[in-house]
This record gives C-alpha cells, structure tokens and sequence, in this order.
C-alpha cells in the first residue's frame, strides 16, 4: 500500500524546470540541393512532462516522437512509394544542433540545420476544449 501511494505521489508531481524549456536555434535554410542557404533562427518549446513540442507561434502541438538521451525526435514519417511524403526532424542533445528534412514525395524538399542553445519556457498555447 504503502509503494502505492508513493507512486501516486510520483505520477502527480507537477513539471520542473527541467522538463520544460525553449531551444532557441541558428541555422541556415535551403529549398533544394543547389540552392543558396539562407540564415535563419527558430524557437521551440517542448515539454518532456506532456511529451509536446511546438515552434515559431505554436499554432500546432505535436506529440515528440521520441526522446532519448542522445536526441530528440520531433517528427520523422518514413518514406512510403516514391511519391509520399517523408520527413525528419531532430535535435542533438550532446551536440547542440538541429537537422530538419522534409520531401513532397514528388521532388521538392526543405531542410534547415543549425545549432541550438537552451531558453527559459515560454509555455504552450492555452487549449480551448
């Protein structure tokens, strides 16, 4: 009873600091394989407690995919046939930085890379229902 009440104590323990934060990240951005980089910075806010992340004005959380104690999977769709889209998007937490890779499926990509430095939180978007 007792390691009962002691887990419920544990699973209704509010975040820390630690669990939330912001990156905000530098980096270059280019649309295709010869295109010219262009310089870039990016904000994120993610927290580990709910396992969400957002960036820029934070009109979408998603779920992170995965959190390990080397990365941060924000988001990676496999690629299907040749025509579906497939995406990637990482963030070392040993190294600093970031990669982000997205396909159409029919040719066109993005991709942004940078390096990243922690912030203090800036919270998510409030939920309407």
């Amino acid at each position: 009873m007792r390691s009962f009440i002691i887990l419920l104590g544990l699973l209704a323990t509010p975040a820390t600091a630690s669990d939330q934060f912001d990156f905000v990240c530098k980096g270059e951005y280019r649309e295709r394989t010869n295109a010219s980089w262009t310089l870039i910075e990016s904000r994120y806010r993610i927290d580990l407690a709910t396992g969400a992340w957002c960036n820029g004005t934070c009109t979408e959380v998603r779920k992170i995919i995965s959190i390990d104690p080397g990365e941060f999977v924000l988001d990676r769709t496999a690629p299907g046939d040749g025509d579906s889209p497939y995406s990637s998007h990482e963030i070392s937490r040993t190294a600093g930085t970031y990669r982000l890779f997205a396909s159409d499926g029919h040719g066109s990509y993005w991709e942004e890379q940078g390096r990243c430095e922690p912030a203090p939180f800036t919270g998510m978007p409030e939920q309407k229902f």
